[in-house]
């Protein structure tokens, strides 16, 4: 989901601590989890609230349950999707009224609906990739980072995939001006320990005086978009497309970050 969009209480706090860890920023690495057959960590955040999500991908393998096994056939594999949060993840939640199974399914749907078309499910017929996703710790953005993680752990699992599947989220602030939440010109790598300058451009903390959020899911070289998910308000319909646009731009940058991580 997009990043929570702030009360003005919060808002007011922020800003007084504007110059404090303000640079948001993406930490990516490979394999924190060694008997999976790929996993990849993320953390996306700007020092003050921070989400961290693991995900290991097991696979291509034989089918375990009658469900899987509806999903398959002599032509064609399935993907199995699953995303847990931590007890203390959910409690920082700003939904946290919600029942937290509803969170999970949820959560669920919308990177099962981000993933499809993006894995060759025929170079694995009859057979299943599970992708297990642990979230432990939720500020915003858990469907951006799920998505980053996700394709990261996949390909690191050596599963063939159409393009590299990136999310990055755009947002509106109450003076009218649309941003990407993250500079990925200054990102962080766990291998490649690559750091860039920012060209200029302005860098925002997560979701900070934004009034509305859109997160997109998108493959940079077949240029298909999977998902888009926004929230919020956007004032008129062309706030919200040039903020998707901005969102697949992103997306085209996330996507060297996550080569320079192989």
């Amino acid at each position: 989901m997009p990043p929570p969009l702030k009360s003005d209480e919060v808002k007011e706090e922020e800003e007084i601590n504007d110059d404090d860890d303000d640079n948001s920023s993406v930490f990516l690495s490979l394999n924190p989890i060694t008997n999976s057959s790929g996993s990849a960590f993320i953390q996306l955040g700007d020092g003050r609230t921070t989400t961290k999500i693991f995900v290991s991908v097991f696979g291509p393998k034989k089918t375990t349950s009658r469900a899987q096994d509806e999903r398959v056939s002599k032509l064609r594999g399935t993907l199995d999707v699953s995303v847990t949060l931590a007890s203390f993840a959910f409690k920082s939640l700003e939904s946290s009224s919600r029942n937290i199974k509803d969170v999970e399914m949820d959560l669920t749907e919308k990177l099962t609906k981000c993933l499809r078309g993006v894995v060759v499910l025929e170079s694995f017929p009859k057979a299943v990739v599970e992708v297990r996703c642990a979230i432990a710790d939720a500020n915003g953005d858990e469907l951006r980072g799920l998505v980053l993680a996700t394709s990261s752990a996949l390909m690191h699992a050596r599963v063939e995939v159409r393009d590299i599947l990136c999310a990055c989220t755009a947002v509106i602030e109450e003076d009218g001006e649309v941003r990407l939440v993250e500079d990925y010109t200054n990102t962080n790598d766990a291998k490649s320990k690559s750091s860039k300058n920012s060209g200029g451009r302005k860098k925002t903390s997560s979701a900070r005086k934004a009034v509305g959020a859109v997160t997109v899911a998108y493959m940079p070289r077949v240029k298909k978009v999977t998902n888009i998910l926004s929230v919020g308000r956007w004032g008129n319909a062309n706030n919200l497309k040039k903020a998707e646009e901005l969102a697949m731009q992103g997306c085209e940058e996330v996507a060297e970050v996550i080569k320079a991580a192989f």
